[in-house]
């Protein structure tokens, strides 16, 4: 009996047959194939990449009791060990894969193949640093990853980065105004600090006479 048959969940069961599948076409030239039939082939495997990393991806996140004989630390441990992977790889999967249980709509958009690894992984990079501030609501965070997911398809990774990166622009534009706000208060305040404003009495033994000392902007001295 082989593994394939031992195995009575169905995710291995699916691995083993499609990897006896590819048995099928390893021999397989592309040579031959129509222009169009190319274009199908080259969109659809674009597809079933970005499915099958979330379904390897959920295995990671549920695999802690893999490690509970003691053999390995940690998931990254024992994915690096079995696969030949680097660790520091495998322990980015990890994270990636633990951060799909709670951004589930990246993961639903690449289980149906709507949005690759690559660009799941600038998504997530992303919500992962609105979830860490204090000043961004769970709400705000959740239509970001609506938004951001809704625009991925339509947006090369750089494009998407960029999005990612100014996404409170469109989801919440009232946080972005308020710390602009902030920002050019503590620049004036900063700016006033530089001013400078003093008085000397009989400067140099002259009696009755007081010296000015100023540090003004150039504006208002050019009004004196």
């Amino acid at each position: 009996m082989t593994i394939s048959d031992s195995c009575t969940h169905a995710i291995p069961r699916f691995a083993h047959a499609v990897d006896d599948a590819l048995d099928r076409v390893t021999d397989s030239s592309a040579l031959h194939m129509r222009p169009e039939e190319k274009i199908d082939a080259i969109v659809t495997l674009a597809k079933v990449k970005a499915r099958l990393a979330v379904l390897e991806l959920r295995v990671l996140a549920a695999a802690d009791d893999a490690c509970e004989d003691g053999a390995y630390r940690t998931v990254a441990d024992l994915a690096a060990a079995k696969t030949g992977e680097d660790r520091s790889r495998c322990a980015a999967d990890v994270a990636l894969a633990l951060a799909l249980d709670r951004f589930t709509t990246v993961a639903d958009a690449m289980a149906a193949g709507v949005v690759s690894e690559s660009k799941a992984r600038i998504i997530i990079r992303a919500l992962a640093d609105l979830d860490g501030d204090p000043d961004v609501s769970r709400d705000v965070v959740d239509r970001a990853e609506q938004h951001l997911v809704s625009q991925a398809a339509d947006l090369g990774p750089r494009e998407l980065r960029e999005l990612a990166g100014g996404v409170l622009q469109w989801v919440a534009p009232w946080i972005e105004d308020e710390r602009e706000r902030k920002r050019l208060e503590a620049a004036e305040c900063r700016a006033q600090r530089r001013l400078m404003l003093t008085f000397h009495n009989s400067p140099g033994g002259l009696e009755g006479v007081t010296e000015v000392r100023a540090r003004i902007p150039s504006a208002v001295a050019g009004r004196l």
